[in-house]
């Protein structure tokens, strides 16, 4: 018996196997609807974190990372936010124990030339998606002229958030539901704005700084914090959130320690003269889109 012959001619359907096979999964990954798959994960990612994201071109880098150039980011009651560069990474091993770990890191180009850095992780509870889920992120160096309400014309913002769902499949699009935010700005100008029967004139703070710890649909704010050439404040408060952010009712209590120059045009004469070095208090309360200012003298 020839057992080369034997051998040779038993690995001719082998090798018809393993070439038909491969062919097959070849075919398959050029024919593969990619784009259809990309559109509904853009669909579910909107549906599940409140943002809306588009993306002028994507592609996707084997094994299990998608990157999108030039998406834009559109939050409710921010302006869009237009990136650079944004990659997605799912942790494989994640996947395999169940419980799909996201990563989440890109690029923003401030209008000055600066890039502006984005990071994080999600966590899921499931493969499905369903049940408690949770993020954590980092923004740094971001241009607030871009994504800020129109009332900001300029500054920089840097910070950390903690986002949890108690379940993800029915997470709902006010972005600020439940988690805790670190938030500080740098470089801050604001326009004019509508406080109070007077309105606040533009006003320009080197630091604000502050902490959000938000649950079941109201957030504390503490550890408030700001500064400027005209003096400084502190204070805490509390924003219940509403849908559209514009109708979230805010109060909050500030120390302010104010030049004369500053009392005037926010038009609180009536505190009386400036004793250098101590605070005199001031309250804001009402919608974010109408808020009112009461200085304590008045009451």
């Amino acid at each position: 018996m020839n057992v080369r012959r034997v051998q040779s001619v038993s690995a001719v359907p082998v090798g018809w196997t393993v070439y038909t096979v491969a062919m097959a999964m070849i075919c398959l990954a050029l024919t593969f609807p990619y784009d259809s798959l990309h559109a509904m994960f853009l669909l579910r990612l909107s549906e599940r974190t409140g943002l809306d994201i588009h993306a002028e071109r994507w592609s996707l880098q084997l094994p299990a990372v998608l990157e999108w150039m030039h998406p834009s980011i559109l939050a409710p009651g921010f302006a869009r936010l237009d990136a650079e560069q944004i990659q997605i990474e799912v942790k494989l091993a994640s996947v395999l124990r169940g419980q799909p770990v996201i990563l989440w890191s890109g690029r923003v180009g401030g209008r000055e030339g600066s890039n502006g850095r984005l990071k994080g992780e999600l966590t899921l509870a499931s493969l499905s998606g369903n049940g408690p889920a949770q993020a954590l992120g980092s923004v740094d160096q971001i241009d607030l002229s871009q994504v800020a309400p129109a009332v900001i014309k300029k500054g920089w913002l840097r910070g950390r958030f903690e986002r949890r769902w108690a379940d993800f499949a029915e997470a709902g699009r006010i972005s600020l539901a439940e988690g805790t935010w670190h938030v500080e700005l740098t470089g801050l100008v604001m326009e004019p704005w509508p406080i109070g029967p007077h309105g606040l004139s533009s006003l320009t703070l080197s630091s604000l700084s502050g902490r959000l710890e938000c649950h079941s649909g109201t957030c504390l704010l503490e550890s408030l914090r700001g500064e400027s050439q005209d003096g400084l404040f502190s204070g805490e408060g509390e924003l219940v959130l509403q849908e559209p952010l514009s109708m979230s009712q805010l109060t909050v209590t500030l120390s302010v320690i104010m030049t004369e120059e500053l009392k005037e045009r926010l038009h609180l004469t009536r505190l009386g003269p400036t004793t250098p070095g101590l605070s005199q208090k001031i309250t804001l309360s009402g919608p974010l889109s109408n808020l009112q200012m009461r200085d304590h003298a008045a009451l």
